[in-house]
């Protein structure tokens, strides 16, 4: 509108220069009038009118932070999530994109992505957590809404919510994720009520808790394998196709053996018990504690399980070792009633078999003082190296 106004403007002053130029030479009246700037002030007003009669082109300017759509399947993820995003329960009704195409599974089978895992102290040695991915997909564990969420990477690194699985009265907070399986480990738990007793004051019931493996097609989210246990999952590792896992004996049920629950996919359940053969213990170290050790091969769904009577805070893993800690306090009997004592860890050392997923006991030795966490041990050119720490004196240990 204002480049009108003046290309007017300036047609205007044009015309009305050539009316009066013409009437002052019919006049006459050509003294004090300097034709040469006439006729420049007439070029000049001709020549800001052509300026203004042409189109006026913005100049070329680079696009920064922005990328082409390239492909139908991206624009479809784009509106989408616009969709979603503005969404009104009230005045929003969702409608169906003409043409939409969603993202292409087939780019996961036919192109490898550089990607990272989350957080292990070992290279190799995975560690579970409700976040993975394999480049092409992201699987998100909802602890509080039981369910896991997959979301396919597109082109550009666009992400799309793709199923959705609901993992029902199974509570996890760990999974792992290889080339075909999608691994949730978590629990259930069952509330045992007691009848009202006035001499004795207890909770009128307590939970008992099934540690659960449920194995899945990463594609199909099919289930394949589950195992139920009556232990509780203290921790585990991942290497290659052997899963091993860390638990403790619950002893509610009154099933002294550890007990196993295995179901696969054609919906067949076969239960099985640890054979006291396979349950150790150490003399000169009672505990009331049972640790189960349970290998699983992901090839053939094969369990091994072993137990041992004692606990375990932590455990460290590498390509060849297993270790476990377990903190406690040693008393004398004089430590004993004056309720002092030092602090001890016991420190067990297993074999790791990862071809047949297996464990095998090598060794077991004290340490003075406890270990914080995990980040404690390490293992160098076959050597376990530890950090305690202990109290009253405070002293630390390398």
């Amino acid at each position: 509108m204002g480049k009108m106004i003046l290309i007017k403007l300036a047609l205007t002053t044009l015309v009305t220069f050539a009316i009066v130029t013409i009437i002052t030479f019919k006049k006459g009246k050509q003294k004090g009038l300097n034709l040469k700037r006439l006729f420049t002030l007439a070029a000049s007003v001709l020549m800001l009118a052509t300026l203004f009669s042409c189109q006026l082109m913005p100049p070329q300017k680079e696009l920064l932070n922005l990328k082409s759509v390239e492909t139908a399947e991206t624009l479809s993820v784009l509106l989408k999530d616009q969709n979603n995003f503005y969404r009104n329960d009230l005045i929003y009704q969702e409608f169906a994109l003409d043409g939409a195409v969603s993202l292409p599974q087939a780019d996961a089978k036919t192109s490898s992505r550089d990607h990272f895992d989350t957080n292990n102290q070992v290279d190799g040695i995975l560690e579970a957590d409700i976040i993975k991915t394999d480049g092409h997909k992201i699987y998100y564990l909802l602890r509080t809404e039981n369910v896991i969420k997959v979301f396919l990477i597109g082109v550009g690194g666009l992400v799309a919510e793709m199923s959705e699985l609901d993992l029902g009265d199974l509570y996890s907070d760990s999974i792992y994720l290889t080339a075909d399986y999608l691994i949730v480990i978590g629990y259930r738990y069952q509330e045992t009520f007691h009848e009202p007793n006035s001499l004795i004051r207890y909770w009128p019931f307590f939970r008992f808790y099934q540690g659960v493996i449920s194995v899945y097609d990463k594609n199909d989210l099919s289930l394949l394998y589950e195992l139920t246990t009556d232990s509780n999952f203290l921790d585990y590792r991942l290497i290659d196709d052997a899963l091993f896992i860390i638990a403790r004996k619950n002893f509610q049920g009154g099933e002294l053996r550890p007990t196993f629950i295995e179901k696969t996919d054609d919906g067949k359940e076969r239960t099985s018990y640890l054979d006291y053969d396979d349950i150790y213990y150490f003399p000169e170290l009672p505990s009331s504690e049972m640790t189960i050790f349970l290998s699983l091969d992901l090839k053939t769904f094969k369990k091994t399980t072993t137990a041992i009577l004692s606990g375990v805070n932590h455990i460290y893993a590498n390509e060849d070792h297993l270790y476990t800690s377990y903190s406690f306090y040693d008393y004398d009997n004089d430590e004993r009633f004056l309720g002092v004592g030092r602090e001890r860890t016991q420190i067990l050392k297993f074999k790791i078999d990862t071809t047949e997923a297996q464990l095998t006991y090598l060794a077991a030795g004290l340490v003075n003082g406890f270990l914080n966490n995990q980040y404690w041990m390490d293992e160098d050119n076959g050597y376990l190296r530890l950090v305690t720490t202990s109290y009253n004196p405070i002293k630390n240990r390398l």
